[in-house]
C-alpha cells in the first residue's frame, strides 16, 4: 500500500511510532553495548583472579612433583650408586637386598609426601643405563603400562646428556606427563640413573574444573615448545599449537599465564558470543519496559491524533461543498491558530472565488477584445513585409539597384527575426547570410567607412549547427560600439575554426574597445543590486548566456578588450554537423 492512499491521521500515527522504535532501538543498542562491555570487564577481572588461582595451584604441584624427583635423586640407594657404580650390579648377591631397600626407599617417599595426598603421582621408576632398575605403582597401573610408558620417555630424553629436571608428555590412551631427572656416577659418564615420577593429566584437568567449559571456552597448557601438555578438549592433548586453528582475540576472551619456572603457559579461551548471550539477557527487562512504553504512547497518540485531525473532516465537507458551486461556506474557528489560519485562508478563497464568478462576464469580453488584438498583431508583420516588397519592386523598376539590395536583405533579415522564432539551431551558413546581409545595410550606411573578411577554415563548416543570431549580435555590437566612434576606417574581421571537437568563431575589431575589468565589476554590480544589464552589450551579454544555458559551463563567451586597440570576441560551442535526411 503506498504512502499517499493512507490517511494523514493514520501517517501520523506511523510516523510517530516510527520515531519511537527508532528511538527504543537506538537506545536499546547502546545499552547493549554498555551490557556488553561491563559483561566483558567483569568476566575478564573474574577469569584473571580464577586463572592467576589455578597457575599458582598448578605450579605447586608441579612443584611437588620435581621436589620429589629430587628428593628420590638424594635418597640412600641413589646416593651409594653414585658411590659405587657396581652397587646395583645384577651379578652381585647383594643385588636384591639393595633392590629391596631401594624399593622401600621410593615408597617411603612417595606414599608419605604431600603428592600422594594430592592424588598426583601415579608411580614412580628408576632406570640403570637403560634398563628399568625399580618402580613403584602408586595408582595400581599395571608394570605392563609402566614399562611401555617409562621405555617411550626414556628413548625421548636419550639425546640429552646433562642433569636435568624434565617433563615430558606421553600421550596415548593414558595421557601421562613425566618429571625426570638423569644421575651420573662419580666415576664414569658411561653410567647413569634416570629417576621419572608420572602424574596423569585428568589431575591437572580437576584443577581447573572451576573454569566454565560447557560455552565454547577452552583451556590450554602449553610447554616450552607448544606442546599441548592439558586440555579441556581431551582430544587435542599432544598436539601442537600449530596443528590447531589460530587463536585470535576477536572471537575470543583470552587469558595467559606463564609459569616461569617451568616453561608452561596456562591459556584460557572465553568466546565473546557468550558475552553477548548475557548481554541480551540483560536486556530482557529493558525490552519489556520498552514494549510496555510504544503501546502507552501509541494509544496516547490515537487518542490525541483522532482529537487533533477531527477538523480535516470539516475542511473535506467544505473543499466538496465548493466542488459543487457553493461558494457561501465558511470554515468556522477553531482554538488552534494554525488551523484557524487554514480556515481564515480558506474562506478568503472562498470570497475571491465568489468575486471571480460574478466577473466572469467581463472578462470573458475582455479575453475576446485580447483575441482580436492578437489577430491585428499578426497581421501587422504582413503588412510590412507588403510595404517592403512593394519598395522593392519601385526601385527595380526605377533600376536603383541600392536601395533594391538594401530592401530585399532588410526583409531577409526581418523575416529570420519573425519566422524563425520557434528554430533554435541553424546552420554557419546560414548565420553567416544574416551577418552578410546587416554588413551591406551598414556599408551602404556609412559609405564605405566599413569592411569586412569571412574566412572558414573549409567550407564544410558552413553544415555546423550553432545557436541562432550568436555571430549577428557580435558583429551588431562591433560595429555600434566601436567602430561608430572611431575616424578611420572601420575593419571587422570573422574567423571559424575548429579546434578539438570544437567550433571557434572570432570576431575582431580595430574599434575603441573597452576596459573588460570595468566592465566585469560594473556587470555584478548591476546583478547584487538587482538591476539589468545596460543596453550598450545586452547583444554581448544574451549570446554568453543562450551558450552556456544550451552546452553547459565548458563553452560561451571570451572578451579581449582594450581601449582605443579595438576587441576579440571569440565564441566557443560544440562542432555540430548538420544530419541530412535520406529517403
Amino acid at each position: 500500500m503506498k504512502l499517499y492512499s493512507v490517511s494523514l491521521r493514520d501517517q501520523l500515527m506511523l510516523l510517530f511510532v516510527g520515531a519511537m522504535f527508532a528511538g527504543m532501538t537506538l537506545l536499546g543498542t547502546i545499552l547493549f553495548f554498555n551490557l556488553y562491555q561491563n559483561a566483558e570487564k567483569s568476566m575478564s577481572d573474574h577469569i584473571d583472579t580464577t586463572v592467576s588461582a589455578i597457575t599458582k595451584s598448578l605450579e605447586q604441584s608441579f612443584l611437588i612433583t620435581e621436589n620429589l624427583v629430587l628428593e628420590l635423586a638424594a635418597s640412600e640407594g641413589v646416593r651409594n650408586w653414585v658411590r659405587d657404580e657396581a652397587y646395583y650390579n645384577r651379578e652381585n648377591p647383594d643385588f636384591y637386598v639393595r633392590k629391596a631397600d631401594l624399593s622401600r626407599e621410593m615408597q617411603r617417599v612417595l606414599v608419605y609426601s604431600n603428592a600422594k595426598k594430592l592424588n598426583v603421582i601415579e608411580y614412580a621408576v628408576i632406570y640403570e643405563n637403560g634398563e628399568p632398575l625399580e618402580y613403584t605403582d602408586i595408582q595400581a597401573v599395571g608394570e605392563t603400562a609402566i614399562l611401555y610408558e617409562s621405555r617411550k620417555v626414556y628413548e625421548a630424553i636419550a639425546q640429552y646428556e646433562e642433569e636435568y629436571v624434565y617433563t615430558q608428555l606421553i600421550a596415548g590412551a593414558r595421557d601421562v606427563i613425566f618429571h625426570v631427572r638423569r644421575v651420573k656416577s662419580d666415576f664414569t659418564g658411561n653410567n647413569h640413573l634416570v629417576i621419572m615420577i608420572a602424574t596423569n593429566e585428568r589431575s591437572i584437568r580437576e584443577c581447573y574444573s572451576d573454569l566454565n567449559t560447557g560455552n565454547g571456552s577452552a583451556v590450554y597448557l602449553l610447554n616450552q615448545e607448544h606442546q599441548i601438555f592439558s586440555c579441556s578438549r581431551v582430544e587435542e592433548i599432544g598436539q601442537y599449537q600449530e596443528e590447531r586453528a589460530s587463536w585470535d582475540d576477536k572471537n575470543f576472551l583470552i587469558t595467559q599465564k606463564t609459569m616461569k619456572e617451568f616453561g608452561m603457559q596456562f591459556v584460557y579461551f572465553f568466546p565473546r558470543k557468550a558475552l553477548a548471550v548475557q548481554a541480551i539477557r540483560g536486556l530482557k527487562p529493558y525490552l519489556a519496559l520498552g514494549v510496555g512504553i510504544i503501546a502507552v504512547c501509541v494509544a496516547i497518540a490515537l487518542a490525541l491524533g483522532i482529537r487533533s485531525t477531527r477538523f480535516l473532516d470539516e475542511f473535506v465537507f467544505a473543499l466538496n461543498s465548493v466542488r459543487g458551486k457553493n461558494y457561501d461556506v465558511q470554515i468556522r474557528r477553531y482554538k488552534n491558530r494554525e488551523i484557524d489560519r487554514m480556515g481564515e485562508a480558506f474562506n478568503e478563497m472562498t470570497r475571491e472565488l465568489k468575486e471571480l464568478v460574478q466577473n466572469k462576464y467581463e472578462s470573458q469580453l475582455l479575453l475576446n477584445e485580447m483575441e482580436i488584438q492578437f489577430l491585428q498583431h499578426q497581421m501587422n508583420p504582413h503588412f510590412l513585409f507588403n510595404v517592403l516588397l512593394t519598395i522593392q519592386i519601385k526601385a527595380k523598376r526605377c533600376k536603383d539597384e541600392t536601395v533594391y539590395q538594401m530592401v530585399s536583405r532588410l526583409s531577409s533579415l526581418l523575416r529570420a527575426s519573425i519566422y524563425t522564432r520557434d528554430i533554435n539551431k541553424i546552420t554557419v551558413g546560414e548565420e553567416l547570410e544574416y551577418v552578410e546581409f546587416y554588413l551591406y545595410l551598414q556599408k551602404i550606411r556609412f559609405e564605405e567607412k566599413i569592411s569586412y573578411v569571412i574566412t572558414l577554415e573549409d567550407e564544410d563548416i558552413k553544415k555546423c549547427m550553432i545557436p541562432k543570431f550568436v555571430i549577428e549580435p557580435i558583429v551588431e555590437n562591433a560595429v555600434i560600439h566601436g567602430i561608430e566612434t572611431i575616424e578611420v576606417l572601420g575593419k571587422i574581421q570573422i574567423d571559424i575554426k575548429r579546434e578539438e571537437g570544437d567550433l571557434v568563431i572570432q570576431v575582431r575589431d580595430n574599434g575603441s574597445g573597452f576596459d573588460t575589468r570595468q566592465y566585469q565589476m560594473e556587470l555584478e554590480a548591476r546583478e547584487k543590486a538587482g538591476i539589468g544589464e545596460g543596453r550598450e552589450k545586452i547583444g554581448l551579454r544574451n549570446v554568453a548566456v543562450r551558450i552556456r544555458h544550451i552546452y553547459g559551463e565548458g563553452y560561451g563567451v571570451r572578451i579581449e578588450s582594450e581601449k582605443n586597440r579595438g576587441t576579440l570576441i571569440e565564441i566557443r560551442v560544440p562542432a555540430e554537423v548538420k544530419q541530412e535526411c535520406t529517403i
